[in-house]
């Protein structure tokens, strides 16, 4: 199997991060991957070009990514590689309900030709079927692409307070995430409070902007590492506030790198979040989070109680590791 995409790190994207994760793993080494920066129309024939010289008879598109834009060049070259080379396509969703009337429309025809449709969550599966009404839609939910820290540290034992985790970049909640922070500031100067996450080149103006406003307020920055050293900082957090615009879901990568090292997680209700992270998480309006934040910190036992709440959804929820993902890929393949 070959997966396409248009980000792959060291681009920053999730997309491209989901899939260097799965190619890593023990069964993904098997598989390759058809990745190019240019996806312009202009540039469709020398896709083709490219993928006729590909033998891999399974192709698996990885969409949407950052790299592809809003060009319409990855769906017509699975058309092509359907049509005219034999290919079977298997196609991964990652965001249906995010996407616009035309993304939506768009992806009709790779509905049609696919074996399988695959989906991260089961809401996007089922906003697919409700709207696109595919029959061929299954689940293969994420793992993160942080690793779980190999001791989860008890809250009490954590340095920083309250966190932020994810890109720098808009839309992530992250002007909430300050002016909840200024707050608890206020309420408590010398409560710890740090951003941690990576700085997308496109996004670099923003993410100075929002820095400087942070170091004013006092809030740190810890910049970003490799997954194994981010995974012992976010080890350290007790608290990670994660103010998302659309409300928490399963998708978020920051939500399961948060839960697997243990941290408590107060967020936003959305339509996206599911019963059980309901069951598992504190959830506060922008106006409400403050108070709610402060309040924890002040509560040691509700604290742990509310970890133990996180360490058994992410035991029951999140796959155990990314070549259990990879297998399950096989899996469908291979039906």
């Amino acid at each position: 199997m070959i997966f396409i995409t248009g980000t792959y790190p060291p681009q920053k994207c999730g997309v491209g991060d989901y899939l260097y994760c799965i190619m890593t793993s023990e069964i993904g080494k098997e598989w390759s991957v058809f990745y190019d920066v240019d996806w312009k129309l202009s540039n469709l024939p020398r896709l083709i070009k490219k993928m006729k010289c590909v033998t891999d008879p399974i192709i698996n598109l990885q969409y949407p990514t950052m790299g592809y834009g809003t060009h319409l060049s990855p769906h017509i070259l699975c058309l092509y590689a359907k049509f005219f080379l034999g290919k079977k396509i298997y196609v991964t969703i990652h965001e249906y309900s995010q996407l616009g009337w035309k993304g939506k429309l768009a992806l009709k025809p790779l509905f049609a030709i696919s074996e399988k449709v695959i989906f991260t969550t089961e809401y996007e599966k089922n906003q697919a079927e409700k709207i696109a009404h595919i029959q061929n839609g299954c689940v293969i939910k994420i793992n993160s692409n942080i690793p779980s820290s190999p001791q989860i540290k008890e809250i009490k034992d954590r340095s920083w307070d309250v966190g932020y985790f994810g890109y720098l970049r808009p839309q992530k909640g992250l002007e909430e995430f300050l002016a909840t922070a200024k707050q608890v500031k206020e309420k408590n100067v010398n409560a710890k409070i740090c951003i941690l996450g990576s700085i997308q080149p496109e996004f670099e103006n923003y993410s100075k902007d929002i820095l400087r406003i942070a170091e004013q307020i006092g809030v740190s920055y810890l910049g970003e590492n490799t997954p194994q050293h981010t995974a012992e900082m976010i080890n350290d957090i007790k608290i990670m506030y994660l103010p998302f615009p659309d409300g928490l879901s399963e998708r978020r990568g920051s939500f399961l790198a948060s839960v697997v090292n243990g941290c408590v997680i107060v967020s936003k209700r959305g339509n996206f979040t599911t019963y059980e992270q309901q069951q598992s998480c504190v959830f506060a309006s922008g106006d409400e989070a403050a108070f709610v934040i402060t309040q924890l910190l002040d509560d040691g036992a509700k604290l742990a109680e509310y970890q133990k709440k996180t360490l058994l959804f992410s035991k029951k929820n999140v796959p155990g590791s990314w070549n259990e993902i990879a297998k399950k890929y096989k899996e469908l393949i291979e039906q």
